[in-house]
């Protein structure tokens, strides 16, 4: 099982139609019926050289505010490694186990070194393969929760968000007010809060917690603002 943090992991989250350095991937944010079935994405390249890339299917769980992947043999990809040639893209066919409606998952996404950009691998010691891009995307077997899902908890180390809804919550944009009224972003910016599951984050800068006045953020481009009051 893999254990990351919100921000190691997660450094690439996409928020529009992906592109870098000549690779593009389609769609970056991926929804399937409850009852699982067939799904699809596209993996183009823009390179001037044909690169191999491999896909590959992670259950995704969070606990304790920690993002946890296990592989996921029930959800089958094909073909999952593969080469694109310059100006082509390839569709990466996916069979979805029915989870009614519990199902989250991350697809990673890595372009693989060609022999020639890998450099000569020692004689003696172990053979290092060096990941040159990575795409980290997200896949639910449900649809987005409201924002009124949302609860919001102010802690001594900062701000405890919790999803009581039946499908993931997306926040992006995210900000506090302080006192001041000055604005700072949130660390991390973005965050995914699958159903059940609770996320915390802080202010960017490092300002006390009992500064903070207000939450602000967006769903699905829509702005919100929670008041957030003292603890009792």
């Amino acid at each position: 099982m893999w254990r990351t943090g919100l921000a190691a992991f997660f450094a690439l989250i996409l928020t529009g139609p992906a592109l870098a350095q000549g690779l593009t991937v389609s769609p970056i944010r991926i929804e399937s019926p409850p009852q699982g079935g067939p799904n699809s994405i596209l993996i183009g390249s823009q390179l001037e050289q044909p690169i191999t890339v491999q896909v590959r299917a992670f259950r995704w769980t969070q606990t304790d505010g920690e993002d946890h992947l296990a592989p996921d043999p029930d959800l089958r990809l094909a073909p999952e490694i593969f080469t694109v040639s310059p100006g082509k893209a390839q569709t990466i066919r996916m069979l979805v186990p029915n989870t009614e409606g519990t199902g989250n998952w991350r697809l990673v996404i890595d372009e693989l070194p060609t022999p020639s950009s890998a450099g000569p691998v020692p004689a003696n010691g172990p053979t290092q393969l060096n990941i040159r891009i990575r795409y980290v995307l997200p896949m639910f077997s449900s649809t987005a929760a409201p924002a009124d899902a949302l609860s919001i908890r102010r802690e001594e180390d900062g701000i405890t968000l919790t999803n009581h809804g039946k499908g993931y919550l997306r926040l992006h944009d995210m900000a506090l007010t302080h006192a001041g009224g000055e604005r700072v972003p949130t660390s991390p910016p973005l965050v995914y809060i699958l159903p059940g599951a609770s996320i915390s984050v802080r202010d960017g800068n490092g300002s006390p917690d009992a500064e903070m006045t207000a939450l602000h953020f967006r769903i699905d481009g829509n702005a919100h603002t929670r008041d957030l009051k003292p603890d009792p």
